[in-house]
Order: structure tokens, then sequence, then C-alpha cells
């Protein structure tokens, strides 16, 4: 009885001991085919990146427009400094929202340099710079993870206007004299920048919501969107939005001396 106690116990710790180098063994694997894949994911996306041209028609989204404010489109294709191509767009949207305030389309460019910036004005005169389209490397798993492989996809990021996009053109952060916007450095809400410009500036990012309270339309009802800070030659300011009939108005206050100014667009 002793004996075969004795035999089961070992036979039990052997089967543990296997059970344990064979879990070892996967999350051995399983770490090195992580960390490959992480080397892989970045030295793949660089070469993927070498692709000069676009051909994929990306999608562009407009946000906040009415029907008759995007019924002509002009794109032109900014290259080295100079504009290569001007098309007049009646467009044929891939989708409209059924509140007609969000349309899809396509690039209408079959092919154009990924180093070139393609500019879209409304019919309104908005524009948007659109940029740093790239594309990046896919990498293959399988039930056992990494497979070692890839192949290079399009990535849907891009620049609209110096900010980073997922290709939607906002109708408040069109362009009117992009010469002018050009130079502005924006700073985004909820990062360490923007703390720090506002915590430096005569106007306290609490003073400047205070300023826009004041200077509201709608006195019933709380609506207000921090959109980012702007600085530029014409001065620095905080950038509200107000929600007015149904549109968002632009607010902006001066965060040196607290004046306000409203626009539409």
């Amino acid at each position: 009885m002793k004996k075969l106690v004795k035999y089961s116990l070992i036979f039990l710790g052997s089967v543990l001991l296997l059970l344990l180098l064979l879990i070892g063994g996967f999350w051995i694997s399983s770490e090195r085919k992580f960390r490959q894949a992480e080397e892989d994911g970045e030295k793949y996306s660089r070469l993927c990146d070498t692709i000069k041209v676009i051909t994929e028609k990306p999608e562009i989204r407009f946000v906040g427009f009415k029907p008759r404010e995007i019924g002509q489109l002009r794109f032109k294709i900014l290259r080295g400094g100079q504009f290569i191509r001007d098309t007049l767009v009646k467009p044929r949207f891939n989708y409209s929202s059924t509140d007609s305030t969000y349309f899809t389309m396509s690039m209408p460019y079959d092919i154009f340099l990924k180093t070139d910036t393609v500019v879209a004005t409304t019919a309104g005169g908005l524009q948007y710079y659109i940029s740093g389209y790239h594309h990046y490397a896919y990498l293959h798993h399988g039930m056992m993870g990494y497979l070692g492989s890839h192949d290079c996809r399009f990535a849907e990021g891009c620049v609209i206007n110096n900010e980073p996009s997922s290709g939607a053109l906002v109708k408040n952060d069109g362009w009117l004299h992009p010469e002018k916007e050009l130079l502005k450095k924006l700073i985004q809400p909820d990062t360490p920048a923007f703390d720090s410009v506002s915590a430096n500036a005569a106007i306290s990012y609490e003073k400047a919501g205070e300023i826009f309270q004041e200077n509201r339309l709608d006195k019933q009802s709380a609506s207000r969107i921090t959109y980012r800070l702007e600085l530029g030659e014409e001065g620095n300011f905080y950038v509200f939005g107000e929600e007015v009939n149904g549109h968002i108005d632009i607010v902006k206050i001066n965060m040196q001396t607290g004046a306000c100014e409203r626009t539409k667009k």
C-alpha cells in the first residue's frame, strides 16, 4: 500500500513537473514572439512607409455642415509649394446621416504622392490642409501567436490643419485665412502644455471660463466646449465653442486681456 502511494505521488509529481515545463516553455515562446512582434512592427512599418504614393482613395468625412455648404467642393494638390491640380467636385457622398450633419466621400484623386498636401475648400470658403497619410505593417498572427510575416496596409490617420485627425473635416475647425492659421501653434486641452501655458497667462483657464459664462448667448443651459489654445502673431487665445440654436459659435478669449470675441462658421 505504501509503495502504491509512493509511486502514485511520484507519477503525479512527474506529471505536474511536465505540465509546468510545458507552461513555462509556452510562456517563454510567447514572450519571445511578443518581443519579436514589437521589433518587427517598428521595422516593417518603417519599410512600409517607404511607399511613395497613395492609391487607396482615402475616405473624407464632413462634420457639422449643412448640405448646401458642401454641395460643391474644390480640391487642390499642393506639391513643392505649388498647386499642381485644381479640381471642382459636386460630391456624391458614400454616406449621409439622417440629420444631414455627417457625410462621407472618397478622395477625388486616384493617386497622389505621400508628401503632397491636398487642400479642400468648401462653398463658404473654409479650407482644410490634408496631409500625413502613411502605411503601416499589419503583422500576421495565428493560434500560437505571431507568425513572423506581415503585409503593408493604409492607415486612415492623417493631419488636417496641423492637427492629427482620422480624416474628419469639422466645420468649426476650417480655416478662412490659411496664411495666418499655418503660423499658429495649437495646444489641446488636458495636456501638460495646456496647463503650463494657461498657468502662466494673465487670464487663467478658470478666469476664461468665467468670462465665457458672462458672454454666453444661451443663458438657460450651460453649453461650453473647450477646443484648444491658439498661440500666434495676433495674440494668444482660449478657444471655446457654444451651441446656439443648433449650431456652434466659436468664442475666443484673449489670454492677456480677457477680451472676448465670437464668430460663426
